[in-house]
């Protein structure tokens, strides 16, 4: 899986930054010697000197990857991911301690994303277990193209951001959250009790209602495109 990686700007100081991830389902038990491994990039000793920066990525898509072809060779290798997962790792290994809010399932996968998370050295005070499956989405790698098959939402169906969980994501500096993290009703009271960024990952959804809906609470956007630079993307 690819990973996003964030810079973080250096006039936020002593930031705190904050992952609220969802919930994942999955049908089957864990059988794989890929276990402990999260797709993240190799330790790397940080530049960053500012110790007091907390990352925090409020948004709701952690969720076991399974990779059932790859080139046309079934391989069926499973990995626990998502959007905030990669980010807060990415972060985390970048010397910025990260905490993740979510919800993951009560299954063996849940169990695994709690472990893989732990082992990364992410605050998962506030990750929740709810009675249910955590999210999969099922996929092909077909080169460097990897193809989304079948996703099943599991507990993140049900993901609910508490006044706990937004007065905790609004006492760090930067939160973020994506598209399918069914975060963006909070925005609005975690920007008024003063977080000083929120970023959102659109992916490739440029017309999507919620790139209107909600960047009056957003500070820092990611987007996606798929064409060369042209007038659409110039004028967006």
């Amino acid at each position: 899986p690819s990973f996003l990686k964030i810079s973080i700007p250096k006039t936020i100081s002593a930031a705190r930054i904050r992952i609220i991830n969802a919930p994942a389902t999955a049908k089957d038990e864990i059988s794989t010697p890929n276990k402990d491994k999260i797709a993240s990039p190799k330790k790397r000793k940080s530049t960053n000197t500012t110790k007091e920066i907390k990352a925090s990525v409020k948004g709701g898509d952690n969720c076991i990857d399974v990779y059932v072809h790859i080139n046309g060779e079934v391989v069926n290798r499973r990995y626990p991911t998502g959007n905030c997962v990669d980010t807060g790792v990415n972060l985390q290994k970048l010397g910025i301690p990260t905490a993740i809010i979510s919800t993951t399932g009560s299954d063996a996968d849940g169990k695994w994303m709690i472990d893989a998370l732990t082992k990364e050295g992410l605050d998962i005070s506030h990750l929740k277990v709810g009675n249910g499956a955590t999210a999969i989405t099922y996929m092909d790698m077909n080169g460097n193209d990897r193809v989304h098959g079948d996703y099943i939402e599991g507990v993140l169906e049900n993901i609910v951001f508490d006044e706990e969980d937004i007065a905790f994501a609004a006492s760090h500096d930067l939160v973020h959250t994506t598209l399918w993290g069914k975060a963006e009703d909070a925005l609005p009271a975690i920007k008024a009790a003063g977080c000083k960024a929120i970023s959102f990952d659109y992916a490739d959804r440029l017309e999507h209602p919620l790139v209107e809906s909600t960047l009056p609470y957003v500070d820092y956007g990611f987007y996606s495109y798929h064409k060369d630079r042209d007038e659409f993307i110039e004028g967006f």
